[in-house]
């Protein structure tokens, strides 16, 4: 079951999105490795996305309490409500 507890927290999974064989490749002289690259690919992409779906629902399987519970009080916490128009006083921009 897919639900907002998966996309929001993402970041509480363990990381892993830098590929173990990092391409390198010179540039102006210098050797640069880039563990990311696999990610420019939808293949790559893919992968680390449902990598990263079965970190984060592991985590929230091992929570005690309601997953229902928990997936309502994560939603009112995403929310920020509305923002009116900027406005600026001394020399600041504040969002209201």
């Amino acid at each position: 079951m897919r639900s907002s507890l998966y996309l929001l927290l993402p970041a509480l999974a363990a990381p892993g999105f830098a590929s173990a064989e990092a391409p390198a490749e010179r540039l102006h002289g210098y050797q640069v490795q880039d563990p990311f690259r696999s990610l420019e690919t939808d293949e790559g992409a893919a992968s680390w996305i449902a990598d990263q779906e079965a970190k984060t629902a592991a985590f929230f399987e091992k929570l005690p309490g309601d997953e229902t519970k928990m997936a309502k009080r994560l939603d009112e916490l995403s929310r920020i409500g509305s923002v009116s128009g900027a406005r600026t006083a001394g020399g600041r921009t504040f969002y209201v």
